[in-house]
């Protein structure tokens, strides 16, 4: 997909393209969905809080919440809350 990065910075950051014409929200719902795949996120593990994956993406925290809410209604993630 355009516009989505996949790769970290020696710092951990997950490197979004801000200058993409994807809004950023849906490149990180594509890391996301992309890690599930690859295992990188396992089932039934934590993925971080709302603040930490807003950090290790260098967006926003309503970014965050827009992607994962989203997750969520498609199944991908799920909730315990």
């Amino acid at each position: 997909m355009p516009g989505v990065a996949l790769k970290s910075s020696a710092a951990g950051t997950i490197l979004i393209d801000k200058s993409a014409p994807v809004h950023r929200y849906h490149q990180v719902k594509e890391v996301i969905r992309q890690q599930v795949r690859q295992r990188k996120l396992q089932p039934g593990r934590r993925i971080g809080s709302v603040t930490e994956m807003a950090k290790s993406f260098q967006v926003s925290r309503a970014t965050i919440v827009k992607a994962t809410a989203e997750l969520i209604d498609e199944g991908v993630l799920y909730s315990e809350v």
